[in-house]
């Protein structure tokens, strides 16, 4: 009778244990190479094998629109990455090169400086001839596109054209009659005025050479002349 009892207490316990288990939720074990990354996943800590932080902060180039060192902002011509030391894409067209501020006439020295027909060297715009034959040059002014001047012996009053003519020598235009030695020079919107000095002289004459005539006599040795819209 005893051996009966201990065998169904032996069975209790077994079915007890049994009862227990399907009660428990074992783990289910994941494979570090099935649909993982490598260096494996636990399914329960959410943790990653790799430290994707750390590759990222080891070798990260700057975003391409971070200001590279050495350029300036607002598109300076001199930090345009196609250009050679000492050249600049002035124009911003690096379909026709670069310039050269050292040698290029319309851009020399900086970008947009045009030597109007005249050599750049070094960078420095070099003198034009605008007209030859003109003796005694003694004062000049400029305006309305022309060079105005007065020569002394002789005396005349002449224009040019700023932009210069194929012919230096034919260039010059005659504005006035001859004198004896012309002085100073002003002008306002229609006419010159200049003084012929050992004359005693003021004379006007329009800018188209026409309408010449004596404004005053007396004047010995006048030597400046300066207008307003009433005065010489």
């Amino acid at each position: 009778m005893a051996s009966v009892h201990r065998c169904w207490l032996v069975w209790i316990v077994l079915v007890g244990i049994g009862l227990v288990s399907c009660m428990v939720d074992v783990p289910e074990l994941v494979s570090g190479t099935d649909g993982g990354t490598d260096g494996g996943t636990d399914a329960h800590s959410g943790e990653v094998g790799v430290d994707v932080a750390d590759d990222v902060d080891a070798g990260t180039d700057a975003p391409s629109d971070s200001p590279v060192e050495g350029s300036v902002e607002g598109g300076d011509p001199d930090a345009e990455p196609g250009c050679v030391s000492g050249l600049v894409d002035c124009d911003f067209d690096m379909m026709n090169g670069c310039e050269d501020l050292k040698t290029d006439p319309a851009h020399c020295g900086k970008c947009g400086r045009d030597c109007l027909g005249g050599a750049c060297v070094d960078g420095s715009c070099q003198p034009v001839q605008l007209a030859t034959k003109l003796s005694h040059v003694y004062t000049v002014i400029q305006g309305d596109g022309f060079i105005y001047g007065a020569s002394g012996a002789g005396g005349a009053v002449w224009k040019v054209p700023m932009a210069g003519c194929v012919d230096p020598s034919t260039c010059a235009e005659i504005l006035s009659s001859p004198g004896e030695f012309y002085r100073g020079l002003a002008m306002d919107s229609d006419a010159l005025f200049f003084a012929d000095s050992p004359a005693g002289r003021v004379m006007r004459v329009g800018k188209d050479g026409q309408g010449e005539c004596v404004l005053a006599s007396g004047e010995t040795y006048a030597w400046g002349i300066a207008v307003d819209a009433a005065y010489v």
